[in-house]
């Protein structure tokens, strides 16, 4: 118990919340096309629709995530 340190896990400054709203926003758009993609390449048949699932998981993902993080505090 002697080498208790500080907890560097607190509250993101302003500036850090920005940016990983930023990158949310960014992964969720491409996530999101990706969906929109593979969702009408598996309808013509060229491949399969585990891809689309899993990009719509990432996609709601993100989008809840985004919303947690700029929710009113």
């Amino acid at each position: 118990m002697a080498n208790l340190q500080k907890s560097t896990g607190g509250q993101l400054s302003r500036g850090q919340r920005e940016a990983r709203a930023f990158r949310l926003i960014q992964v969720g758009a491409v996530t999101g096309v990706a969906f929109v993609v593979t969702t009408i390449l598996s309808l013509a048949g060229v491949m399969g629709d585990h891809p689309a699932i899993v990009l719509a998981i990432a996609t709601i993902l993100c989008g809840v995530r985004f919303r947690m993080l700029t929710r009113k505090r």
